[in-house]
């Protein structure tokens, strides 16, 4: 993933550095409310979210977002098992961990587009509330031949440390442990730079980076931890596709 998001990067960057469009003889939209929607790769999973922007001025905006992340755990290694067709699976992992979060800030352009081919560049900040979703995960377990027993991570490895010998066949079905989901509220920090680079006034696309960061108010167990050290803080980078429209627009007079 870390591959991944700094590939990305350098490559947008790059293309920036190098576009050359011609001058935009509309006329320029001054004030600019929008509506967009977006995906991030971030560095510890995925999310989604929608942003509305409200106009302070001609450069800047209040921001209200929305976001679903998937978070995962930093020891999380895909592994098959060898007796049920190559089934794959996370070894350790005690919970699949969400969180949806509301935010508002400020984002302020910094440079403004000039041409068709050019690029708005801003930065913005967001603070605001979360709320973790911690579901557990299950595994199809045999102890014998015949004999499978669904159970979650820590009761199978208690087990084969006392010598009973058991294979993980795969994942569970994803309703399993469904009713014991457990809530965890949070606060949360972002801040990145955004890169607005649409050629029609009407139509937001950019790609933004940045960095969050996620408070929870008790430990999240995602990965199985013998010394009972979990997590309730997590930071990561993100690389974001937006798109959406630009709504209740005013226009400078020619």
């Amino acid at each position: 993933m870390k591959i991944i998001f700094t590939i990305g990067l350098v490559f947008f960057i790059g293309s920036v550095m190098m576009a050359q469009g011609e001058i935009d003889k509309e006329n320029k939209i001054l004030l600019r409310n929008e509506s967009s929607i977006s995906f991030s790769l971030n560095t510890n999973g995925l999310g989604f979210g929608y942003r509305y922007g409200k106009h302070i001025n001609a450069y800047k905006k209040w921001l209200f977002q929305s976001n679903f992340n998937y978070i995962k755990g930093d020891k999380e290694v895909k592994t098959r098992s060898y007796v049920n067709n190559y089934k794959s699976f996370t070894y350790g992992k005690l919970n699949s961990f969400y969180s949806i979060g509301l935010s508002t800030g400020i984002q302020k352009e910094v440079f403004s587009k000039i041409d068709k081919g050019g690029v708005a560049i801003c930065y913005y900040y967001l603070g605001g509330i979360s709320l973790g979703i911690q579901k557990p995960k299950l595994y199809e377990v045999s102890y014998e031949v015949g004999v499978t027993e669904v159970e979650d991570f820590e009761t199978y490895y208690h087990k084969i440390q006392n010598y009973h010998a058991g294979y993980i066949l795969g994942n569970s079905s994803y309703f399993d442990g469904i009713k014991d989901t457990k809530l965890i509220p949070g606060l949360s920090l972002e801040s990145g730079v955004n890169f607005e680079f649409s050629s029609e006034d009407n139509y937001l696309n950019a790609i933004e980076v940045g960095g969050a960061i996620n408070y929870f108010l008790e430990d999240v167990k995602i990965m199985y931890s013998s010394g009972n050290d979990y997590p309730q803080l997590f930071v990561s980078l993100f690389l974001r596709y937006r798109m959406g429209k630009i709504i209740n627009a005013r226009h400078i007079v020619d």
